[in-house]
């Protein structure tokens, strides 16, 4: 929370307590008025805890859902190289 305090921003980081699965904190500043304005403060902070799991989840989600277009991707480019290979012979 100093952290985020001194920088005015959300701030994130990754532990590994001893004998502990791995698991994330992050401390988000609440103000009390929106950016720029003279008399705005930190008023709350919200705060984030996650385990690793919840991470590695998210990765692994993300890479099958992205696996489709990458394979469209290296056919794509396949099928172009094969045509442009062919028509220089």
């Amino acid at each position: 929370m100093e952290r985020a305090s001194r920088l005015d921003a959300p701030v994130g980081q990754l532990f590994e307590p001893e004998g502990m699965p791995l698991f994330y904190a992050m401390a988000i500043p609440l103000h009390n008025a929106e950016p720029g304005a003279p008399h705005r403060q930190t008023s709350a902070f919200l705060g984030l805890v996650c385990d690793s799991s919840f991470i590695t989840a998210e990765v692994m989600g993300t890479g099958w859902r992205l696996l489709p277009f990458l394979g469209i991707g290296i056919l794509a480019f396949g099928v172009l190289l094969y045509l442009t290979l062919r028509r220089a012979w």
